[in-house]
């Protein structure tokens, strides 16, 4: 069986409210609009990244 998905790609931020606003709110409509898909997350920013590893283990 194969699994679709859709890969949800952005900068990224490093201020969780933002981050829930724009990010989160827009990965749930997609997940909710295509529900047969597995929706995953990147960040483009490797700075974003980094922080976000360190600081809040994401």
């Amino acid at each position: 069986m194969v699994t679709k998905g859709l890969l949800v790609v952005n900068f990224g931020t490093s201020f969780k409210e933002t981050r829930e606003k724009c990010i989160d709110s827009i990965e749930n409509r997609i997940s909710k609009e295509y529900s047969q898909y597995n929706v995953k997350r990147a960040f483009t920013s490797k700075f974003i990244i980094k922080k976000l590893k360190e600081r809040d283990n994401i």
